[in-house]
C-alpha cells in the first residue's frame, strides 16, 4: 500500500494508525480519518511461552514494554497508541491517533460474522471498490 500511495495509484488505504505513522515520518503527507460509525480495534501483544527459555530475561522485557519509557520507545519504533491506559504519548504519534472521543467508538470485529459473509463482502468490494478504480 504504501508504494501505491507514493507513486500516486492509490489516494486511500485501509491502515491503522502505526503504519500511517510510519509513512508519514518519511516525510509523505499522510493522514489518518476515522470512521463515523466507529473504529474497528486490534491488539498486539507480548506473551511470555510456558518452559520457554530465559524466563527472567523474558519478564524483564514485559515489565519494560509495559513502562512508561517502554511505552515511548513501541510508540517511535511502530507508531500507534500506548497499550497502557494514562501511558504518555509521543506528541508526533498522538496527533495521528484517535480523540478520546473517537475512542470511544472502537469496537471489536465479529471475525466468525466476517469469516460466514466473506462470499458477500468480496462481492460487495468488486461491485463497489474495483470497479470505481481508474
Amino acid at each position: 500500500m504504501t508504494a501505491l500511495l507514493q507513486q500516486e495509484e492509490a489516494w486511500l488505504g485501509f491502515w491503522n494508525t502505526a503504519r500511517v505513522t510510519q509513512i508519514a515520518k518519511t516525510g509523505f503527507p499522510a493522514k489518518m480519518a476515522y470512521m463515523k460509525e466507529g473504529i474497528p480495534g486490534y491488539t498486539n501483544g507480548v506473551g511470555l511461552v510456558k518452559g520457554g527459555p530465559n524466563r527472567d530475561t523474558a519478564l524483564q522485557f514485559i515489565e519494560y514494554i509495559l513502562s512508561e519509557e517502554g511505552q515511548l520507545a513501541v510508540q517511535n519504533a511502530f507508531g500507534g497508541a500506548p497499550t497502557v491506559e494514562g501511558a504518555k504519548q509521543d506528541p508526533e504519534i498522538a496527533k495521528f491517533l484517535p480523540t478520546p472521543e473517537q475512542f470511544k467508538t472502537v469496537y471489536t470485529m465479529d471475525v466468525e460474522a466476517i469469516a460466514a459473509g466473506r462470499a458477500a463482502i468480496l462481492d460487495k468490494w468488486a461491485k463497489e471498490i474495483e470497479s470505481a478504480k481508474r
